[in-house]
Order: C-alpha cells, then structure tokens, then sequence
C-alpha cells in the first residue's frame, strides 16, 4: 500500500508542476506584450470627388414610318413560273441476303484412315499444323474410339 501511496503522491506532484508552470509563462508574456493602437485610414477629401454628371433622360418614341399603301387596280399581276423539279438522283439500292450467305460455309467433313503407327497427336499436326487439337479430332469419333490413345487400324476419323 505504501508503495501505491507515493506514486500517487509523485503523480499529484508532476500534475501540479506541469499546470503551475505552463502558466506562469503565460501570464508573464501577456504583461509583456502591450496591443499596438488602432489607427484609421486617412480620409480622402471631399473637395476632390468629382460631382455626377446629370444627364437628362428623354423618352423613347417610336419611330413612325410612313408607307404608302398599295394602289391594286393600277398594279400588274405577273405570274411566276416554277422551276422544274431537278432530275431524280438515282442510288444503288441494296437488298437484304440471306442470313445463310453472311456465315462463312462450313467445311466439308474430311476423312482419314488411321494406318499403322498413327496417333491422335501426330494427325493432328497432319491436318491442323499442331498437336493441340487432338482432343477435338477424339470428341468428333467418340463413339469409334474408346481411348485416345489406342488407335484401331483401318478406323476411318472424321476430322472436324
């Protein structure tokens, strides 16, 4: 208990110190420190305002024109004649195709009969230029081949 006793007591000690003299500073710089007096603009003089001009506002009128009006008997009736109509422009007019000419045709489907020593990958490469689309050649013949990697000799493959 004793030793709760003196760090409260070292804490009370700090706590006033600190307040005591944060405060002190305080006080003596506001002493020290005397405001400046307010001093105002000078005024300009009157004397060198120039006065307003007055100018005198009028009315608008409006302005009355003066137009003479249309004798009819002694007037001629001229008939104007219509231009003929410019010659019809002619445009290349396009029909709609069938949808069937805007899909590229497909290809016919190619044929091979494996021979001796043929695998999926090196027809493949025969056909197609590489060996990656030879899970496309087996979907194709899923039902002639059981495994890809048992080709039976004399199967014909259709090639997508």
């Amino acid at each position: 208990m004793n030793r709760f006793n003196a760090v409260v007591a070292v804490a009370a000690l700090a706590l006033g110190l600190c307040t005591l003299g944060c405060q002190n500073p305080q006080q003596e710089e506001a002493a020290t420190q005397t405001p400046e007096p307010v001093t105002a603009a000078p005024e300009f003089p009157r004397d060198q305002i120039p006065e307003a001009e007055q100018v005198p506002v009028e009315p608008a009128q409006p302005a009355l024109v003066e137009t003479p009006e249309p004798d009819y008997a002694t007037h001629e009736i001229t008939t104007i004649e219509p231009e003929p109509a410019p010659a019809p422009v002619r445009t290349r007019t396009t029909t709609a195709k069938p949808k069937e000419r805007y899909a590229a045709p497909k290809p016919a489907a190619r044929t091979y009969v494996v021979k001796k020593g043929d695998t999926l990958q090196k027809i493949s490469k025969q056909f197609y230029g590489t060996t990656r689309n030879y899970m496309k050649i087996y979907q194709a013949n899923k039902s002639k081949l059981k495994d890809p990697n048992k080709l039976p000799v004399g199967t014909k493959l259709v090639i997508p």
